[in-house]
């Protein structure tokens, strides 16, 4: 069983850690062949998939106090808001407050927050190898929303997942992680995970759902 923080340490913890990420551009179709740990960061060695090319970025350390996976603040080219953690509306996991200014706070700041969410998109997540592999990892039949079968297989075993604004990255490329899956994938993704999803426990019933802003909607 991972070390488990008191939730009142969460957000110092967070903030401790997380705050000295470095803001490096991320992309895609690399993957990690070694690590070296340092006193205060990670040298992580990389390899692109296809031309074999390798290089090596420096990391600070992020790590989920609460034993899941962590998701950092993520914006588009054009500073606005790509991700501030998934948010899921009939069983199907939505990012939230997506499109909004970079420098948005969000509904009684939640977009500056560190908080509890049940998923965080696997285009920048970072999650405890023992955890990782005590869950299987990715899954190959997890073609829909593999990022959110992962988080949701975490918060299973009782490990609660988390996204913190004190790493904030600029993704400079469309990511696999925002493709949307066929109808059948999103129909066995919904039955697998309705009984978790639905509601969604960390957003209000009376909060719009279309899409996920965390505004409050009068119809509800």
């Amino acid at each position: 069983m991972p070390h488990r923080v008191p939730q009142s340490l969460v957000e110092q913890t967070l903030y401790k850690h997380a705050s000295r990420l470095a803001s490096i551009g991320i992309e895609f179709n690399w993957r990690a062949t070694g690590f070296e740990e340092a006193d205060d960061h990670v040298l992580t060695h990389l390899a692109h998939v296809t031309t074999g090319a390798t290089r090596t970025i420096r990391s600070r350390y992020l790590f989920a106090a609460d034993g899941g996976a962590v998701g950092a603040r993520l914006l588009y080219g054009d500073d606005t808001l790509r991700h501030t953690g998934l948010t899921f509306r009939d069983g199907l996991p939505r990012p939230t407050r997506r499109g909004f200014e970079g420098s948005d706070r969000g509904y009684f700041g939640a977009t500056i927050s560190t908080r509890n969410c049940l998923a965080v998109s696997g285009a920048c997540m970072m999650v405890a190898r023992a955890a990782f592999d005590a869950v299987g990892g990715f899954q190959p039949d997890a073609s829909a929303y593999p990022d959110a079968d992962l988080c949701l297989r975490l918060r299973a075993t009782g490990l609660r997942n988390v996204h913190t604004p004190w790493a904030t990255l600029r993704l400079r490329d469309a990511s696999p992680w925002d493709a949307t899956p066929d109808d059948a994938d999103a129909s066995a993704f919904r039955a697998r995970w309705l009984r978790l999803t639905s509601p969604d426990p960390y957003y209000g019933a009376h909060l719009t759902l279309r899409p996920p802003t965390f505004e409050f909607d009068p119809t509800s």
